[in-house]
């Protein structure tokens, strides 16, 4: 009778178990079906009815973790993925996504999309709040240390790096390198990594990079714009115009393109071409202060052309150029 006792005891315990867990993935089906549907609020609540008789459910953790950061709950995304942590620790996506729950919550909304962002060869470093950077860094490496192949934690790792200039934590470069190893046509990447090398006045490694971007989509005015940069910067001056040129042919506003190939014009010595694109540049946008600025400059200071000049500072602090005036006293006395 003692035996039965017991044996009924262990049955009754287990059953328990059984329909403890029976229960819990309920909940999770019912979250998941909620989340394909959309409807983020009921999936929240029915992953939560799991963790409430499981709390150390890694499933319901992680989703519900995901949904908090996509609702901005961040605090209370970064307490889940923190659970799912201690329970498990090798999952990467988890500590992907706690990082970018912290890199949210500091008010960083993360590396969403570079593509559009052209070199603009100034770079400011960003130390505030040092120990959560720090924090969130470690996440992403751990993600690129259990999945080398995690393209969004290096992206994410990249963009903090390079924003912040901590130095301690490695170079972007890195980053850069490991997404480009993986993704070799990633035009994004090649754009952040020529940008990055641009504005640390590595120039030759800039035009590498935007130039593989360029041989991808040669219709990419960005790029074009990148290239006449390093050019310039490079002195080579017949490349930069040819750019120039391609620029002009794809270009919506070729005014601006005119202007580029008559300042690399100038930078050639080849003047009277360069007022010819500063003349063409005008023609099109016609109240462009520093189209008149530069093109009054060179005729001044180059073709001694002072008083046409003058006529052309002039129109230039007409339209509001703030370094015409200064100009005007040096040279139209």
């Amino acid at each position: 009778m003692k035996a039965l006792s017991i044996l009924t005891l262990l049955l009754a315990i287990s059953a328990s178990g059984f329909c403890q867990n029976a229960t819990s993935q309920n909940h999770n089906l019912k979250g998941d079906e909620y989340l394909k549907k959309g409807d983020t609020i009921n999936a929240i609540s029915e992953y939560s009815k799991t963790i409430e008789i499981n709390p150390k459910n890694f499933y319901a953790l992680k989703k519900r973790g995901i949904l908090k950061s996509t609702k901005n709950d961040f605090g209370g995304a970064v307490k889940d993925f923190t659970s799912c942590i201690k329970l498990k620790q090798d999952d990467p996506e988890v500590y992907y996504q706690r990082g970018l729950a912290l890199q949210k919550s500091a008010g960083d909304p993360g590396a969403i999309s570079f593509i559009g962002d052209p070199f603009s060869g100034k770079m400011t470093p960003d130390t505030s709040n040092d120990s959560v950077w720090i924090n969130i860094l470690n996440d992403y490496k751990a993600a690129t240390k259990l999945n080398p192949g995690f393209v969004d934690a290096y992206k994410q790792s990249a963009f903090i790096k390079g924003k912040r200039l901590m130095g301690d934590f490695g170079d972007p470069l890195d980053d850069f390198n490991a997404i480009i190893k993986l993704q070799p046509n990633n035009i994004e990447t090649l754009n952040l990594r020529g940008v990055y090398k641009a504005n640390k006045k590595d120039y030759q490694g800039a035009e590498t990079d935007f130039t593989s971007i360029f041989t991808i989509t040669p219709k990419d005015t960005l790029m074009l714009q990148n290239l006449i940069s390093v050019e310039v910067y490079l002195q080579k001056y017949s490349d930069a115009i040819m750019y120039c040129d391609k620029f002009i042919a794809e270009c919506k506003n070729k005014g601006v393109g005119y202007f580029y190939r008559a300042v690399c014009k100038s930078f050639n010595k080849d003047f009277t071409g360069c007022i010819g694109d500063f003349d063409q540049a005008i023609a099109l946008s016609p109240t462009e202060a520093s189209y008149y600025l530069n093109r009054g400059y060179i005729k001044i200071t180059e073709l001694k052309l002072t008083e046409e000049g003058c006529k052309d500072l002039n129109m230039a602090k007409q339209y509001g150029d703030s370094q015409a005036q200064s100009l005007i006293d040096q040279y139209c006395k």
